[in-house]
This record gives C-alpha cells, structure tokens and sequence, in this order.
C-alpha cells in the first residue's frame, strides 16, 4: 500500500522514509539517524565537533562492513573468517578507533552523542558473538568509557529494562 501511494517514492519505493504531518520529509536510514540526532542535540556542540560525530560513525559502518564480509563467507570459509574477525580484524580495527576518541567518557565534545550511541548500540546488538567483541574492546578504554557512559544512562537503563525481547 506504502509504495502504491507514493509514500516511499522518497527513498526510491523502499523504506525507510519519516512521515511527518501526513508529508514524507526524509528518506534513507543514515539520513533520518543524523536528522533526529540534530533534533535531540546529539550532533555535537559545533559543526566540526558533528563533523567528527559523522565521522566516527562512518568508521563504525566501515567495521560492519568488514564484519559483514566475514559473515557472508561460505562453508568452512565463514568460520575462518569470523575466527579472523574476532581474533584480529576487530581488535586491531577498535585499537586504530581509540585513538580518535577525546578523552573524557564521551567520544566527541565530552558530552553524549550519537558516536556513543552508535557505538553501545554496535556492541550490544550487532555482533553475533557480542561476547567475543565485547572482549576485543577490553584494550581500548577510551571506547569501554564511552560505552558505558551510554549503558549507565538513566534512560537508556529504562529503555533497556523495559524493552520487548524479539527474535530480530
């Protein structure tokens, strides 16, 4: 019915799209993330710290890209590669991911961003092995303290202690 109507022409006939007013206004998923991160002052203080808050967020896709690679791999090849994944790729990726994060339990600016949130929900929700990858940022506590700044968020705690469980 979305696409008879015209409503995902947005984003060339497939979702996402966000409706507002009755209005289709944005489409694409990275889009509508930054454009209600902006909204809720996730972006950073400044243009250049958003800058580095959309960086940090490429460098986090550029990691599941590698980790979909491995994934994809066939047969006795995937398990391999995952095993590189977790085992190499991953820790030396979340070592160069370290340097750029500013000291301060925040990634950008000293404050929660939407390089925090990206990165809690990679770790929590990404990873088919999220105790292996868990593991592979035990060197990096620039990253571990971003990551708990977001866990130990208040209303973050209370999304997660009332969020439905599903198999997706």
């Amino acid at each position: 019915a979305a696409v008879d109507s015209g409503e995902l022409d947005a984003n060339l006939g497939r979702g996402p799209v966000v409706v507002v007013g009755g209005e289709t206004v944005l489409a694409q998923s990275k889009a509508i993330e930054r454009f209600f991160a902006r909204m809720l002052g996730l972006m950073g203080e400044d243009e250049l710290s958003a800058a580095a808050v959309d960086a940090f967020t490429e460098h986090v896709r550029d990691l599941k890209e590698k980790y979909q690679r491995a994934r994809g791999a066939g047969g006795a090849e995937r398990e391999r590669a995952l095993a590189d994944f977790y085992g190499q790729t991953l820790p030396d990726f979340l070592q160069q991911l370290e340097k750029t994060v500013a000291p301060g339990g925040h990634v950008v600016g000293g404050r929660l961003s939407l390089a925090d949130v990206t990165l809690y929900q990679t770790f929590t929700d990404y990873f088919d092995d999220p105790a292996k990858a868990a593991a592979a940022m035990l060197g990096c506590p620039r990253l571990l303290a971003a990551f708990d700044a977001v866990e130990s968020h208040p209303r973050v705690k209370q999304y997660m202690a009332g969020r439905k469980q599903t198999r997706l």
